[in-house]
């Protein structure tokens, strides 16, 4: 997790797109597990503040000071909605959760299944038995690909006038299964500009399965989208649900 998301704080919604659909798919999944939810890698947390303005309680955790402070800036007001900062690999919290997630493909800012394995297996120690877990997974290509240099314009006009845009290009290696992102982040209206540079480490669909197996989850259910949609190809089935089905020994 070597990427430096603090300039992106502030301006993380630059896009103003309405992404409650997608807040809703985690927030239907969780609720099935009950009301206590846990938030990891969350960002400014705007999944977390839509669940508990639905009346869960939820814990938003982020390694990035700067996002948790923008996230308690935004949705101080909101109850039941707590901000920590903290590594997802080994974080410690005195509560158990009905549910935890990871959204936006976030689990793939760890650089190894090794690292994987050190969030599951604290997630595992923080969720009760037969609680939820759900994961958004890209499996890695079997050919790698380029996408060259391309501009991104906010999809909704944000309302205090300012202008954000990106320019955007990615790299994937088939051998390494590293996708690797280069952005430059324009704020006009305050003569800013940033770079920002991320590398992405994918997994094969059966190493992440049998991880999280090893990790005490079963896989329960796989969907391709989040109107809990599933494909004829195994692999679009990217959003997993699954349960805690054993406790998992953290000295090993």
């Amino acid at each position: 997790m070597g990427a430096d998301y603090s300039l992106h704080a502030k301006y993380w919604d630059w896009d103003g797109f309405d992404d409650s659909a997608s807040y809703n798919f985690w927030y239907t999944m969780g609720k099935k597990y009950g009301t206590n939810i846990l938030s990891v890698m969350c960002a400014i947390g705007q999944a977390a503040a839509y669940m508990a303005n639905n009346g869960a309680k939820v814990v938003a955790l982020d390694l990035t000071r700067e996002m948790i402070e923008e996230g308690n800036k935004r949705f101080q007001d909101i109850p039941n909605l707590t901000f920590v900062q903290a590594d997802v690999c080994d974080f410690c919290l005195d509560r158990t959760f009905d549910f935890c997630f990871i959204s936006s493909a976030d689990i793939h800012l760890l650089p190894s299944l090794s690292e994987v394995k050190k969030a599951l297996v604290n997630i595992n120690k923080h969720l009760k038995m037969g609680g939820g877990l759900g994961i958004e997974a890209w499996y890695a290509p079997e050919v790698s690909f380029s996408s060259p240099m391309r501009q991104f314009y906010p999809r909704v006009p944000r309302k205090d006038g300012v202008l954000i845009w990106k320019e955007s290009q990615s790299e994937y290696n088939a051998e390494t299964k590293i996708q690797h992102i280069h952005q430059i982040v324009h704020v006009d209206n305050e003569h800013l500009q940033f770079t920002h540079d991320v590398d992405l480490q994918l997994y094969d669909r059966v190493d992440l399965l049998n991880l999280l197996s090893e990790c005490g989850f079963t896989l329960v259910n796989a969907y391709c989208n989040n109107s809990f949609q599933t494909s004829d190809n195994i692999t679009d089935n990217c959003y997993l649900e699954l349960i805690k089905s054993s406790e998992i020994d953290r000295s090993k």
